[in-house]
């Protein structure tokens, strides 16, 4: 649950400014966090202007606890950094919300993240109807992690996948995808 960012904005915003971000109305920016279960150390950072949303992962203590502020660029790379800095540990509690972190923010070619849905609300499948039930759900287990089939809407298709989630390491394999159809918005 996002909760207002309670450590001296400035200090925030001149970390960032160091890293190549250009934040200098102090007035005009809203920060944000909201803790992530898989983490044990791990909060996402939401920052805010009237024209641009990025997002960080960080201590969950805050700038105090560390300097390490990753910013999520739309590839895995910060993910995986993320996942060796704030000890990644998943479970069956979270590997469902880790899938849906990682492809929420994982941008593919189109300039789309692959989105993790259980639910058609705002939209229709072309020319069909949607499944009945579009939980993400647990489909196995072993030594080496997770298999979990979920629905993803991507650009403006629906597609049935299928993923191994890794507990080691974060990684994820799309194993198999099946394209539902084309989205339509409702009015």
């Amino acid at each position: 649950m996002w909760r207002e960012f309670n450590g001296p904005l400035q200090l925030l915003l001149g970390v960032l400014n160091k890293r190549g971000f250009e934040y200098k109305d102090i007035d005009r920016v809203q920060a944000a966090v909201d803790d992530l279960a898989f983490y044990e150390d791990g909060a996402l950072l939401r920052v805010t202007t009237p024209h641009d949303r990025k997002y960080f992962i960080m201590h969950r203590g805050g700038l105090l606890a560390s300097q390490v502020i990753l910013w999520i660029d739309g590839t895995s790379d910060p993910i995986h950094r993320a996942n060796r800095t704030f000890g990644l540990k998943l479970t069956d509690d979270n590997v469902i919300d880790y899938l849906r972190f990682h492809n929420g923010f994982l941008v593919g070619d189109c300039g789309d993240p692959f989105f993790v849905i259980d639910t058609m609300k705002g939209y229709v499948i072309e020319d069909k109807d949607p499944p009945a039930d579009m939980t993400p759900k647990i489909t196995g287990k072993d030594e080496d992690g997770f298999l979990v089939s979920a629905f993803i809407r991507y650009s403006w298709s629906v597609f049935a996948a299928d993923f191994k989630v890794h507990s080691r390491n974060g990684l994820v394999e799309m194993l198999e995808d099946r394209q539902l159809g084309d989205l339509v918005l409702l009015q």
